[in-house]
């Protein structure tokens, strides 16, 4: 699934060890990471933690790590399941 787009190439290089861990990708909400349901792209999001990538959103304005608490991850749930509904629609 994320293999067809650049994002699973940045998770590919992530996983080789290509692009170091801490590298930062940005993006403007966390439901750009997916268009698809809520459950992938919340496992797109961890996996990209994982893998030693800071996540970074501009819309709300955060910064996601692996040591994340629990309310920032809540966050970006919501607004990527409140996004998956409105597509829905």
């Amino acid at each position: 699934l994320e293999d067809a787009y650049a994002l699973g190439e940045f998770l590919k290089l992530l996983r080789a060890k290509r692009i170091p861990r801490g590298s930062a990708l940005v993006v403007e909400s966390a439901d750009r990471l997916s268009r698809e349901s809520p459950v992938v792209a919340l496992n797109l999001l961890t996996q990209l933690l994982l893998e030693g990538a800071v996540v970074v959103t501009l819309t709300p304005p955060m910064e996601y790590r692996t040591d994340a608490d629990i309310g920032k991850l809540i966050t970006a749930g919501v607004t990527i399941g409140r996004a998956h509904d409105e597509s829905q629609m």
